[in-house]
């Protein structure tokens, strides 16, 4: 699975923030069924908790405070705010490195943006134009559902895990995933991470270890 650079999962991630559990099951299937129309279906996705520790309340009092700070007024004249929503839950989607002929051949499910897409290619170098690619497959039609959509990359995804809030719920395998049983859970996190360094990001073991029994953990419960 790995291939001629060391890396077996694309450097360019995508990361779907929902509400609560619910979303976030729905959503799984919403990516699941997204990919299989767009003929992606070597990929994993890691399911994870982003505890917010503060309540409604705290949350509005600090927005109440931000906005006087910055307006130079009491806080208490300051409107009341509705519900601000919170994100807690996470599908953070690697998917197998690609080629751009791959790309291209997903793409040209939409024959009309072809001819557009072949014009600024031909002006990008090699990385710069994969980069372009994979967000243009992410942004076509269909489209997971989720409540926020970014890309996702090795420093994003570390930052991420790294928080102490944040707890790895379990890894979904896919297709060529799902059938390397020698893959273990924490070399896929690391690829994630960026571990080799092609992505500039460079992995350190000792977090590494931390992750992996966390998400040891998270599956005994």
């Amino acid at each position: 699975m790995h291939t001629a650079q060391g890396r077996f999962i694309s450097p360019w991630h995508d990361l779907y923030w929902y509400s609560d559990i619910t979303a976030l099951e729905d959503g799984v299937r919403s990516i699941q069924k997204a990919y299989q129309e767009k003929d992606i279906h070597d990929y994993v996705l890691v399911r994870l908790h982003f505890q917010n520790e503060l309540s409604t309340e705290e949350r509005k009092a600090m927005m109440r405070k931000s906005v006087a700070q910055m307006t130079g007024i009491d806080e208490s004249e300051v409107l009341s705010f509705p519900e601000i929503p919170v994100h807690e839950y996470i599908a953070y989607t690697g998917a197998q490195r690609l080629q751009k002929e791959k790309y291209l051949r997903i793409l040209n499910q939409n024959q009309d943006v072809m001819a557009e897409f072949q014009e600024i290619l031909s002006d990008m170098e090699d990385k710069e134009a994969l980069c372009y690619l994979h967000e243009s497959v992410s942004a076509m039609e269909p489209c997971p559902k989720s409540d926020y959509h970014e890309i996702g990359y090795a420093a994003k995804f570390g930052k991420i895990v790294d928080s102490r809030n944040c707890k790895i719920l379990n890894i979904l395998r896919h297709c060529s995933f799902a059938r390397n049983t020698l893959l273990k859970d924490k070399v896929i996190i690391s690829e994630l991470l960026g571990e080799d360094g092609s992505t500039g990001q460079k992995f350190k073991k000792q977090f590494l270890s931390i992750m992996w029994h966390m998400l040891k953990s998270s599956k005994m419960k």
